[in-house]
């Protein structure tokens, strides 16, 4: 458990350890200098998406995701979780628009 501004989170993860927390002006940067969360009790992404850890476990779990690294990393993380969830049989599909403008 992390405690995290008031809110107990259930777990932490983070794209990246090393530059989470020595991003200058990064939050977590902030909490890792305060000693309130370390190596052990953050998780990587990476371990979500490929199923080494699991995602949240109740609906009462707080989660809290921080990402500071490269965007074309993010979108390969999130497609691999997308796959996992499609072959699964898992999740919701979302439709954001009725009519998209430009299709």
């Amino acid at each position: 458990e992390v405690i995290l501004e008031g809110y107990n989170a259930g777990r932490l993860f983070v794209d990246s350890w090393n530059q989470t927390t020595h991003l200058a002006g990064h939050k977590m940067q902030e909490l890792y200098q305060k000693g309130l969360i370390t190596e052990e009790n953050v998780h990587l992404v990476q371990e979500l998406a490929t199923g080494a850890v699991k995602g949240r476990e109740s609906d009462d779990e707080f989660i809290v995701c921080s990402t500071a690294g490269m965007g074309s990393v993010d979108i390969n993380i999130a497609y691999k979780m997308y796959l996992n969830a499609k072959e699964k049989g898992i999740g919701t599909t979302l439709y954001l628009w009725d009519d998209p403008l430009w299709v």
